[in-house]
């Protein structure tokens, strides 16, 4: 998904939004697009929700428990080395 050229598209940096933040719309999108044998939306949604659940992305707030919801919404992915933050 980081890819700069073939993956998903984060907004640019804001002092008030975490690092490699996208919408959640676009990256359904991606995952239909990059990912073999997904095909409709609800699979993708499937394998977002299985990264929230496993803190490879969170809400942009930082609320692991904000559940992902399609649409214009703001989710980041964590960070490796943030890994032992986990909420």
């Amino acid at each position: 998904m980081r890819h700069p050229q073939t993956g998903v598209v984060f907004l640019m940096h804001h002092a008030s939004l975490p690092s490699f933040t996208f919408i959640s719309a676009d990256a359904v999108q991606w995952v239909i697009g990059h990912m073999e044998g997904v095909v409709c939306e609800e699979q993708a949604v499937t394998i977002m929700e299985s990264m929230l659940k496993e803190h490879y992305i969170c809400h942009a707030s930082g609320d692991f428990s904000h559940p992902f919801i399609v649409g214009f919404y703001l989710y980041h992915l964590v960070h490796p080395e943030k890994e032992g933050q986990k909420g």
